[in-house]
């Protein structure tokens, strides 16, 4: 691995050895620049050490070269320590963000376990557990172990990363399984003073915060529902039909959950294509499908939807989810005669495909029991699931979002909540025009909101 990813990605010039004496004994642990001249690390490792010291790189600590540190903030609580270094300051540190941890969330860590020596350790792993839900835990989330650290004993204050940004820090492994995690997010809404050293993301982030096609960038500011779990259930056991109206994310959480899910599929995006007969997505479908899975349809087959399976069928791809996406089609007649389509497709695959792994995702705004004249029939083949419903994750998107955009507009959240009229596209439209104003009054608000409300497109 090249020094440049090391650097970008893990972190490892602001990630440091903080070592010294307790009991007598010397005692070693991780810790991580927060800002010019301070480093953050888990109070248990400072508890109780004399001469507290910080070698910047392994072979400063190797060499006995270090500097004194100075403890200047701690929570026993929450497992953290906060100290300033004596001499000079330091060039590389870490920006917080403060959004809420996820499960499964795409992780990086950078430590130094005792068990390599002066060595580092640098780790690619996810979001195992959430405790949020337990109010007397002092631990936010659990991450999952790697193979090529069997001890984690030194890697205590190591930062969580995403992104390029700490959302968490590593306290402690307990019974050789579980690594436990602070989350910045915890760290703000509990200990004010310990938040003032932190430095907060920049505003850099505003197009991955305010995305509008889902990536990996994005999985910190993306507001998990119900939806996100029934969308992984149900892909487990059945072909999965996405729908709903205009913008309440349903590529969104497509691409979000096989994405953290890693899971192979051949995306279908019908949006550049005019709809005029429903062959016209087939063999858009067609197309691609040969595009993405490097096939070649059989010339001596006429018959579309026999020719894609041809392709499926000799990819042997054991597992793959076929999504079909951005069906634009307003003339009900047409969209019926397209969801039927669909339904043959499916139901003629399912019954030549050898193999177990292969599914579809279909996406439509409308629901799949009024476009179907067989309703009943398309249970045996599907899932339904519908992304209307926002409810009370509109609010959380809104604190989400303006938690790392770093606005302040609660005074008019009910407001805004109330004409986004449960659309996560709309919410961010009025966010967009409101941080695009030079002050920010109620008045000018109302000015954003009619703005958008003029704009959208649902």
């Amino acid at each position: 691995m090249i020094q440049e990813e090391l650097t970008s990605q893990y972190k490892l010039n602001s990630t440091f050895i903080i070592h010294g004496q307790a009991n007598g004994k010397d005692r070693q642990g991780t810790c991580f620049a927060i800002n010019d001249n301070e480093v953050m690390t888990a109070w248990h490792v400072v508890n109780g050490m004399k001469d507290i010291k910080v070698s910047f790189t392994s072979d400063d600590f190797a060499h006995d070269k270090c500097c004194k540190l100075q403890l200047i903030e701690h929570d026993e609580a929450l497992d953290i320590a906060i100290l300033s270094v004596d001499s000079g300051p330091i060039t590389e540190f870490i920006n917080a963000c403060s959004t809420k941890t996820s499960l499964k969330l795409p992780i990086q860590v950078c430590g130094y376990p005792l068990e390599k020596g002066c060595k580092h350790a640098i780790m690619d792993t996810t979001i195992s557990n959430l405790y949020d839900c337990i109010k007397t835990e002092n631990h936010s989330f659990e991450i999952k172990q790697i193979d090529t650290v069997n001890n984690y004993r030194g890697m205590s204050g190591s930062p969580i990363l995403n992104n390029g940004y700490v959302v968490g820090v590593l306290l402690v492994q307990q019974g050789g399984t579980s690594l436990y995690c602070i989350s910045i997010n915890d760290i703000f809404e509990r200990n004010e003073r310990i938040k003032q050293h932190l430095k907060i993301a920049p505003k850099g982030q505003i197009k991955h915060i305010l995305f509008n096609h889902y990536t990996k960038e994005s999985e910190p500011f993306y507001c998990e529902r119900s939806q996100d779990l029934e969308f992984e259930n149900s892909l487990n056991i059945n072909n999965l039909w996405v729908f709903g109206k205009s913008g309440t994310g349903k590529t969104a959480i497509i691409n979000r959950n096989l994405t953290i899910n890693e899971n192979e599929y051949c995306y279908c995006d019908l949006s550049p294509i005019v709809v005029e007969h429903e062959n016209d997505v087939l063999n858009e479908i067609l197309e691609c499908i040969e595009d993405k899975l490097d096939g070649e349809r059989p010339q001596s087959e006429g018959n579309i939807i026999k020719q894609i399976t041809c392709i499926l069928r000799d990819s042997k791809k054991s597992k793959i989810v076929v999504v079909i996406d951005e069906l634009g089609v307003g003339d009900e007649k047409l969209l019926k005669k397209i969801a039927e389509a669909l339904m043959r497709l499916v139901t003629y695959v399912t019954h030549n495909y050898k193999e177990d792994g292969l599914t579809f995702a279909v996406s439509t705004i409308g629901s799949p029991v009024r476009l179907l004249q067989n309703a009943g029939k398309a249970n045996d083949y599907f899932q339904f699931l519908c992304c209307d419903a926002w409810d009370e994750n509109l609010s959380e998107l809104f604190d989400l979002i303006c938690t790392n955009l770093q606005i302040n507009i609660e005074f008019m959240k009910s407001e805004i909540i109330t004409k986004a009229e449960q659309s996560p596209r709309v919410l961010k439209s009025i966010i967009k025009n409101i941080i695009s104003l030079e002050v920010i009054t109620k008045e000018t608000i109302d000015v954003a909101i009619s703005k958008s409300m003029n704009e959208a497109v649902l």
